[in-house]
């Protein structure tokens, strides 16, 4: 790790995670890099405190942004700073980084946790089927396409900074009067914090509902398969009608209209699937927090609870694997009709966001795997 990239490891030490591609660094000349320097340097002149803002640069390996290392950053982190660019918003990597923010979010009750800085024109942002350019647009975002042509020692360039510093300092703010009781599961009382075995013993509970409602979701999209197969034939059987182009058109409409109901089930079942997993995760991090203070009887209960994240993971493994082809095949069929785009904009886009939760569930295995490792060797000093 670079020097300026301090992490500290108390909770309240980190004020962001810059969320970037570093291609666009390297394109600009470290300029974001610079960036991020000011601004964390503003930000200690507007509060009198230093707040890291982590960046992942020298210190970990391309193709290994999800490693254990910078997983309990985004975890320690109070906000999510993203450089919006076309390359952004292409980036699974960076999409996931939403969407992990945008989790916790939800489980914290937070609508604020992530700030985004507009560093380029990014048409994709306008785009009605993207659930997650539409949230990154729907966001009080920061305009630094002017910035980032300016001398950063300019009167312009250092107003800009202050400003931006201030919309984080605002963010932080919020976060310290928050209610630190909120990462407690809704049914844990907050003043009369249950164990680790009564914890453990909610969060098993709550597995078996997770895979009910993927179970549930993958009957839907069964449910769709049946009805895509029906409407093929009636659409290969329209073109070799006397009136090809209406009898075609015909029939996609018809294959709009059942998807109706099934694509309302999905969104349903995404909306319960998401609470769920924020339930979830809430959970496993006070579960997690507590295994150092764990005695050598206790913590045989913690490596079950690992083996049961190992289990669930593999269990949702094959349901991803589906999911994913499912999206795949929902963008071929964009091109038959514009009647059908809506509707198949509504289904790609519920699918998107249960695929985008993905990295949750390795970040649990990890998080418990590093918590016990640390556990074993505070026992051998």
């Amino acid at each position: 790790m670079t020097s300026d990239d301090t992490v500290a490891s108390s909770r309240r030490d980190i004020v962001g995670f810059l969320s970037y591609v570093r291609d666009d660094d390297t394109t600009d000349r470290g300029r974001i890099t610079e960036l991020r320097k000011r601004l964390e340097a503003e930000v200690k002149m507007q509060t009198g405190s230093s707040y890291p803002i982590f960046q992942d640069r020298d210190d970990i390996f391309v193709g290994q942004r999800w490693d254990s290392r910078i997983q309990r950053s985004i975890d320690d982190t109070s906000l999510l700073i993203a450089i919006i660019t076309p390359s952004y918003v292409r980036s699974e990597a960076c999409r996931q980084e939403i969407e992990l923010f945008r989790l916790r979010e939800r489980r914290l009750n937070r609508d604020d946790l992530v700030i985004p800085i507009l560093y380029v024109d990014t048409p994709a942002l306008n785009d009605p089927e993207d659930e997650v350019a539409q949230d990154l647009a729907s966001r009080q975002y920061f305009d630094g396409r002017d910035l980032r042509f300016e001398e950063l020692d300019s009167n312009n360039a250092r107003r800009d900074l202050a400003r931006l510093a201030g919309q984080v300092v605002k963010a932080i703010e919020r976060s310290r009067h928050s209610d630190v009781g909120s990462i407690v599961p809704d049914d844990v009382p907050v003043d009369d914090s249950p164990g680790f075995l009564e914890l453990l013993a909610q969060a098993e509970e709550a597995f078996p509902l997770l895979n009910d409602t993927l179970e549930s979701l993958a009957a839907t999209q069964r449910q769709v398969a049946d009805i895509t197969t029906v409407a093929t034939e009636e659409i290969n059987a329209a073109r070799g009608s006397g009136r090809p182009s209406s009898a075609t058109l015909a029939a996609t409409q018809r294959f709009g209209r059942r998807l109706e109901v099934p694509t309302s089930e999905m969104e349903s079942l995404v909306v319960d699937y998401l609470d769920q997993l924020a339930h979830v995760d809430g959970g496993i991090e006070v579960l997690v927090e507590q295994i150092p203070n764990l005695s050598p009887d206790e913590i045989q209960e913690a490596y079950r609870l690992q083996e049961s994240l190992n289990s669930l993971d593999d269990s949702v493994a094959e349901a991803f694997t589906s999911l994913e082809g499912y999206r795949q095949a929902l963008g071929s069929a964009h091109r038959l009709s514009s009647s059908l785009r809506p509707v198949l904009g509504r289904l790609s886009g519920a699918t998107r966001k249960i695929l985008d939760s993905r990295p949750v569930y390795s970040s649990w295995n990890r998080d418990i795997a590093d918590a016990l490792t640390r556990w074993s060797e505070d026992q051998t000093e």
